[in-house]
């Protein structure tokens, strides 16, 4: 599949915004945890 440069920009910017808000959610969890 054919993405345009500033689509996939796009995509993979909405990707790593994830999975960094992944990280801080496990993180939170810990910290909640201890």
């Amino acid at each position: 599949t054919y993405f345009p440069v500033y689509a996939r920009d796009k995509k993979m910017q909405e990707f790593l915004d994830l999975q960094q808000n992944q990280s801080s959610l496990e993180e939170y969890e810990i910290s909640a945890l201890r």
